[in-house]
């Protein structure tokens, strides 16, 4: 299992930004819209139906959330790309962490781990790069040139996929307000 993750570090992955919810208030981060919504009510006793949600400052692209926290502590984005930061195989993304102090660098590390999980890999590739060293010595070159096409598609078909499960969710929180409204 430990190795299966070593692996899966060192793969290059494409990042797909996204949507999270963050509490303005308190700077909490759930999972859902819903569970936003239950902890304005229970934690700052606010009516979450009086409050826009699904607009900034609440509802923010995963990237300015993690620029605006990276900001906060002072890192250089002039110096640092978040996405590379993400999509990189360890070892050039350590490179990337160098002349960052421990908190920032605990920060990205977290910015990492969280996001490459639902990153898309790139199963054509990984096939193509297994090849490519079992097969080194009669190849000249180990680069993979990719189609730009190839890959504008994987990552729509990501988007798509984040889009789908984005809404499988939104269609339970209707469905779990109309049974609220319902009593």
């Amino acid at each position: 299992m430990e190795m299966q993750k070593k692996q899966a570090d060192a793969m290059p992955l494409t990042y797909v930004d996204s949507y999270i919810y963050s509490c303005d208030f308190c700077g909490k981060t759930p999972e859902s819209r819903s569970q936003l919504e239950v902890h304005l009510d229970e934690d700052h006793d606010l009516d979450a139906s009086e409050i826009a949600v699904d607009d900034p400052p609440f509802r923010l692209r995963k990237l300015d959330l993690y620029r605006i926290k990276l900001e906060k502590l002072g890192v250089d984005l002039e110096q640092l790309s978040i996405v590379d930061l993400i999509q990189l195989p360890w070892w050039l993304a350590e490179e990337l962490l160098e002349n960052l102090n421990e908190k920032q660098q605990r920060l990205c590390m977290e910015i990492r781990q969280r996001e490459r999980e639902t990153c898309f890999e790139d199963k054509r590739l990984m096939t193509s790069s297994r090849v490519l060293e079992d097969d080194k010595r009669l190849m000249t070159s180990s680069r993979v040139l990719e189609d730009p096409l190839e890959t504008e598609y994987r990552q729509l078909q990501a988007a798509v996929a984040q889009k789908r499960a984005e809404y499988e969710s939104n269609l339970q929180i209707n469905a779990d307000k109309a049974k609220e409204l319902a009593y």
